[in-house]
């Protein structure tokens, strides 16, 4: 950038300690001032750039005061930096100051900074929303990105996408999509971003297609036999991304996300067919287990059948004993002949009745 442009946003921070060594403050400074120049923002950073501070303070309309300690706001030039542009925002509503902090609190922050914007550089979405935020002031639109070149953002939306940062990833996506229709990659990432998953190998994890095979088996059942059926529907349970992603890829990259698709199909296909024979297992358990429960029932009858039984041959034999003992007195110490006689009949019906009970 040449001295006579203007710049977006002055970015100020401790360059070096005590010790003249590099400090802490502008590694953060450094990402900061990358990811801002690659969406198209105009930096002005003392490190990268040669216009006058002064100038560039004037010319901005965003102001960025980065530190990750507290003895840095008292570091010059740093200090005069940034009482500079605290001064700037004071006079001019228009502008903005913005302090980007890490491992502060803010009783440690001077008040001049406090009473303007405070970010937390440790936040997983502090680079997403600082550049919404910083956007959104130099371009006075709620738009993010349409100007920055699409494999530019690409790169941002693999970067949300590995911070799990979806809902940004997202964003971004529909940028692309609105200003390259045809732009698969777009749509393959807005389909990851939907679906929470950071890249394609997170789409073919176990639980992820283990987690689309109970969808479709809870919708249409765990049957996969008519595969031209399974298929359409997977299609459909995918989305529109997924489909335009195919359609508009080409070459190398059509057959990599073909081979994707093809390997995360198969793998719902035969995860639901698992199911499937999960079922007709647990079918098959729940059969066996109810004749198991009726053999046992029949069991338990014939015991109590047979107990009953013995009970009443118990106190028939019993019964037929003390007859039996009546009568031999009565015949063999009284002589009685009919005594004799009953003795026989009691003892035909004692056999019978063993007999009887044996059936």
């Amino acid at each position: 950038m040449s001295p006579d442009e203007k710049y977006d946003v002055f970015m100020c921070c401790r360059l070096t300690d005590e010790n003249n060594c590099t400090a802490p403050d502008k590694e953060y400074a450094d990402e900061i001032y990358d990811q801002l120049t690659i969406e198209g923002v105009r930096v002005y950073y003392a490190p990268v750039s040669e216009a006058n501070a002064e100038a560039a303070i004037s010319q901005a309309k965003v102001y960025l005061v980065i530190a990750s300690d507290k003895e840095s706001f008292s570091a010059e030039p740093f200090r005069k930096e940034w009482i500079s542009c605290a001064e700037e925002v004071r006079r001019n509503d228009d502008k903005k100051l913005i302090t980007c902090v890490k491992g502060i609190g803010s009783q440690q922050i001077p008040q001049e900074l406090l009473d303007n914007m405070v970010r937390d550089i440790s936040r997983i979405d502090f680079l997403t929303e600082l550049i919404r935020s910083i956007k959104k002031l130099t371009e006075s639109s709620d738009e993010v990105g349409l100007s920055t070149p699409p494999e530019n953002l690409l790169k941002r939306i693999e970067d949300f996408l590995e911070a799990e940062d979806f809902e940004a990833a997202a964003e971004y996506c529909r940028l692309i999509k609105e200003a390259s229709p045809q732009n698969w990659q777009a749509y393959y990432y807005s389909f990851l971003a939907d679906r929470g998953l950071r890249d394609e190998n997170d789409l073919l994890l176990e639980e992820v297609i283990d987690g689309f095979a109970c969808e479709y088996a809870e919708s249409f059942g765990a049957d996969v036999s008519d595969d031209e059926f399974f298929r359409r529907t997977i299609a459909d349970m995918l989305g529109n991304d997924m489909r335009r992603a195919l359609e508009y890829s080409s070459g190398d990259d059509r057959l990599r996300l073909a081979t994707v698709y093809e390997r995360f199909v198969s793998g719902v296909q035969d995860a639901v067919f698992a199911i499937e024979q999960q079922e007709i297992d647990g079918e098959e358990k729940k059969e066996f287990e109810k004749l198991r429960i009726i053999h046992e029932r029949e069991q338990s009858e014939r015991a109590a059948a047979k107990l009953k039984k013995q009970r009443i041959r118990t106190r028939f034999l019993t019964y037929m004993s003390v007859i039996l003992i009546v009568l031999t007195v009565l015949a063999v110490k009284y002589g009685f002949v009919w005594a004799i006689i009953l003795i026989v009949i009691v003892f035909a019906i004692t056999v019978l009745g063993i007999a009887g009970l044996e059936k």
